[in-house]
């Protein structure tokens, strides 16, 4: 289930009229790079890290959202590539 919170001063403070069943659960937290602050191992800050693969292909599955379906189009690559080339090509110039 995907829920909306707000970080403030340690906690996590969940939008909406529910709670969760049990005392302690993982959860997954999405933050935007620029809020994220590095440090290594003597809490000293680090440069930013290039965000990685995973991280932009999980980018790309929150924009789409969780009620996202991938639905195969009818036509191969070559045939869509083919057809975008012939209309590019086909049209007349008028001066």
């Amino acid at each position: 289930m995907e829920l909306n919170a707000i970080y403030e001063n340690g906690r996590l403070h969940f939008e909406g009229p529910f709670r969760l069943k049990m005392k302690t659960i993982s959860v997954k937290v999405l933050v935007d790079d620029e809020a994220v602050l590095w440090l290594d191992a003597e809490g000293r800050e680090q440069p930013a890290v290039k965000e990685k693969p995973a991280a932009a292909l999980q980018k790309v599955h929150s924009l789409l959202g969780s009620d996202y379906e991938y639905v195969p189009p009818e036509k191969t690559d070559k045939e869509m590539l083919n057809d975008a080339l012939k209309e590019s090509y086909s049209k007349t110039i008028v001066s």
